[in-house]
């Protein structure tokens, strides 16, 4: 589900003024960037910003992951204090191993590649800045498609399953039988389901959408 596990990672832009740091935040599940910041500086402020930004953004609850790698910023007294306050569970890259934040990687090669025709150098920090508030902003959440979410953007794919977790809710309002086998059928429209009979066999289909209203309503 949507804001159990973020991701967090600082890359570099190359200006004309010198690097232009970017440090981004993306949820898993839905590979959304909830959160950004950009500086001069990769000092321990550049990932509050962004934390911040993502928890003004996200709202989410206690018990929420966060993984990065190691780096001075994420062990640094302010961060820590920070993510204790809001009830967040901190992960880290093994030593020596960043490849455990691979998603995240994969976002900034992204940016890089896709931003930057041709390697380009900005001439500006400022310009760089505007370039990658257009690309996380207007077209990475919005429109580039992922094939791990079924070929739809991010906030496309968010859209899709808050929809059914809310059609999800209406159906088990009474907890009637009857509603919790119109429930099955919604969930499972492409399995062959015609008695209440063979209500056990699709039991999976009733507890994922029943988890669904819980996390939904929190």
């Amino acid at each position: 589900m949507r804001n159990k596990t973020w991701v967090g990672d600082i890359t570099y832009i190359p200006t004309k003024e010198g690097f232009l740091y970017l440090m981004a935040y993306m949820d898993v599940y839905t590979r959304k960037i909830v959160g950004w910041s950009m500086d001069k500086n990769m000092r321990e402020q550049l990932v509050l910003d962004a934390l911040e930004s993502a928890i003004w953004s996200e709202d989410p609850g206690e018990g929420l992951i966060v993984h990065t790698d190691r780096g001075t910023q994420f062990i640094g007294k302010r961060y820590q204090a920070e993510i204790e306050k809001h009830g967040i569970v901190p992960s880290m890259s093994n030593a020596g191993n960043p490849y455990d934040n691979a998603i995240m990687e994969s976002f900034n090669k992204s940016l890089k590649t896709e931003m930057m025709d041709n390697n380009k150098v900005f001439a500006t920090r400022e310009e760089a800045k505007k370039a990658i508030f257009e690309y996380i902003e207007l077209f990475y959440n919005r429109k580039r498609r992922h094939s791990s979410l079924g070929y739809l953007s991010p906030l496309e794919y968010e859209k899709l399953n808050l929809t059914k977790q809310t059609i999800c809710r209406v159906y088990l309002i009474g907890f009637s039988p009857n509603s919790i086998v119109s429930l099955i059928l919604l969930k499972s429209s492409n399995m062959a389901f015609s008695s209440f009979n063979s209500f056990s066999k699709y039991f999976n289909s009733f507890i994922l959408c029943f988890s669904e209203i819980v996390i939904f309503s929190k």
